[in-house]
Protein backbone atom coordinates (compact mmCIF):
# COMPACT_ATOMS: atom_id res chain seq x y z
CA UNK A 1 0.00 0.00 0.00
CA UNK A 2 2.72 2.19 1.02
CA UNK A 3 4.24 1.22 -2.48
CA UNK A 4 1.24 2.19 -4.45
CA UNK A 5 0.86 5.87 -2.77
CA UNK A 6 4.81 6.30 -3.22
CA UNK A 7 4.31 5.11 -6.86
CA UNK A 8 1.27 7.54 -7.63
CA UNK A 9 2.66 10.44 -5.83
CA UNK A 10 5.92 10.15 -8.09
CA UNK A 11 3.82 10.02 -11.03
CA UNK A 12 1.54 12.88 -10.52
CA UNK A 13 5.14 14.46 -9.50
CA UNK A 14 6.44 13.76 -12.73
CA UNK A 15 3.95 14.47 -14.79
CA UNK A 16 2.93 17.89 -13.27
CA UNK A 17 6.68 19.07 -13.27
CA UNK A 18 6.09 22.14 -14.84
CA UNK A 19 3.53 23.34 -12.48
CA UNK A 20 5.09 21.87 -9.29
CA UNK A 21 8.03 23.68 -9.96
CA UNK A 22 6.41 26.91 -10.89
CA UNK A 23 4.19 26.43 -7.47
CA UNK A 24 7.78 26.13 -5.98
CA UNK A 25 9.15 29.01 -7.76
CA UNK A 26 6.17 31.41 -6.91
CA UNK A 27 6.68 30.31 -2.99
CA UNK A 28 10.73 31.24 -3.70
CA UNK A 29 9.96 34.45 -5.14
CA UNK A 30 7.62 35.47 -2.43
CA UNK A 31 4.17 34.92 -4.71
CA UNK A 32 2.83 32.44 -2.94
CA UNK A 33 2.63 32.05 1.08
CA UNK A 34 2.99 28.44 2.31
CA UNK A 35 -0.67 27.83 2.17
CA UNK A 36 -0.86 29.05 -1.39
CA UNK A 37 1.89 26.64 -2.52
CA UNK A 38 -0.09 23.76 -0.17
CA UNK A 39 -2.89 24.24 -1.68
CA UNK A 40 -1.60 24.35 -5.44
CA UNK A 41 0.08 21.16 -4.69
CA UNK A 42 -2.93 19.67 -3.32
CA UNK A 43 -4.68 21.09 -6.74
CA UNK A 44 -2.16 19.00 -8.71
CA UNK A 45 -3.40 16.01 -6.91
CA UNK A 46 0.06 15.79 -5.05
CA UNK A 47 -0.45 14.00 -1.07
CA UNK A 48 1.45 16.22 1.59
CA UNK A 49 4.27 14.75 3.24
CA UNK A 50 4.65 15.10 6.97
CA UNK A 51 8.37 15.79 6.10
CA UNK A 52 7.18 18.69 3.87
CA UNK A 53 5.18 20.25 6.13
CA UNK A 54 7.96 19.77 8.83
CA UNK A 55 10.22 21.52 5.75
CA UNK A 56 7.45 24.48 5.36
CA UNK A 57 7.42 25.16 9.19
CA UNK A 58 11.52 25.22 9.68
CA UNK A 59 11.93 27.39 6.29
CA UNK A 60 10.67 30.14 3.85
CA UNK A 61 11.37 30.22 0.23
CA UNK A 62 14.45 31.94 0.45
CA UNK A 63 15.72 28.80 2.44
CA UNK A 64 13.68 26.20 0.88
CA UNK A 65 16.17 24.25 -1.31
CA UNK A 66 14.10 22.71 -4.39
CA UNK A 67 15.93 19.66 -4.00
CA UNK A 68 14.93 19.04 -0.78
CA UNK A 69 11.54 20.15 -1.70
CA UNK A 70 10.88 17.64 -4.09
CA UNK A 71 12.37 14.87 -1.67
CA UNK A 72 9.89 16.08 0.56
CA UNK A 73 6.94 14.95 -1.52
CA UNK A 74 8.74 12.15 -2.89
CA UNK A 75 8.44 9.40 -0.45
CA UNK A 76 5.13 8.77 1.31
CA UNK A 77 5.77 6.98 4.43
CA UNK A 78 4.03 5.48 7.20
CA UNK A 79 3.15 8.89 9.01
CA UNK A 80 1.74 10.04 5.87
CA UNK A 81 -0.63 7.34 5.50
CA UNK A 82 -2.20 6.91 8.65
CA UNK A 83 -4.96 9.50 7.66
CA UNK A 84 -5.22 8.09 3.86
CA UNK A 85 -6.25 4.72 6.32
CA UNK A 86 -8.83 5.82 8.54
CA UNK A 87 -10.64 7.47 5.50
CA UNK A 88 -10.36 3.95 3.86
CA UNK A 89 -10.83 0.81 6.05
CA UNK A 90 -11.79 1.36 9.90
CA UNK A 91 -8.82 1.25 12.43
CA UNK A 92 -7.04 -2.25 12.37
CA UNK A 93 -6.15 -1.77 16.32
CA UNK A 94 -9.04 -0.52 18.72
CA UNK A 95 -6.70 -0.50 21.32
CA UNK A 96 -4.09 2.26 22.24
CA UNK A 97 -0.69 1.94 20.31
CA UNK A 98 1.46 -0.86 22.77
CA UNK A 99 5.23 -0.26 22.71
CA UNK A 100 5.52 -3.65 22.92
CA UNK A 101 8.60 -5.20 20.61
CA UNK A 102 6.49 -7.73 18.78
CA UNK A 103 5.46 -7.31 15.06
CA UNK A 104 1.79 -6.19 14.14
CA UNK A 105 -0.24 -7.52 11.64
CA UNK A 106 0.77 -4.75 9.87
CA UNK A 107 4.83 -6.24 10.20
CA UNK A 108 3.34 -8.93 9.13
CA UNK A 109 1.58 -8.39 5.64
CA UNK A 110 4.18 -5.91 4.46
CA UNK A 111 7.86 -6.88 4.07
CA UNK A 112 10.14 -4.10 5.49
CA UNK A 113 11.54 -1.06 3.66
CA UNK A 114 14.84 -1.78 1.80
CA UNK A 115 15.52 1.53 0.95
CA UNK A 116 16.70 2.92 4.46
CA UNK A 117 19.40 0.63 5.36
CA UNK A 118 19.84 0.66 9.42
CA UNK A 119 22.52 3.95 10.33
CA UNK A 120 21.77 6.02 7.45
CA UNK A 121 19.59 8.74 8.74
CA UNK A 122 15.58 8.23 7.13
CA UNK A 123 13.02 10.82 6.28
CA UNK A 124 12.18 9.98 10.09
CA UNK A 125 14.49 12.18 11.21
CA UNK A 126 12.60 15.16 12.17
CA UNK A 127 9.52 13.78 13.93
CA UNK A 128 8.02 15.20 16.76
CA UNK A 129 8.58 11.49 18.41
CA UNK A 130 10.30 9.15 16.25
CA UNK A 131 9.10 4.96 16.73
CA UNK A 132 11.59 2.43 17.12
CA UNK A 133 11.60 0.73 13.30
CA UNK A 134 9.38 -2.24 14.39
CA UNK A 135 6.47 -0.40 15.75
CA UNK A 136 4.62 0.72 12.62
CA UNK A 137 1.79 3.08 14.68
CA UNK A 138 3.15 6.75 15.48
CA UNK A 139 2.28 7.28 18.91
Amino acid sequence: FMKEATARQQENLYSNGRAVRGAYLKFHCGEFTANQLREELSNLGIQETGTFLRLLRQNDGNTLPYSKFLMSLTHIDEEDLEHIREEYRPPVKATAPSATPFATMEDVIKPPEPSTPKGKPSGDVLTWSTPPPQDVTPS
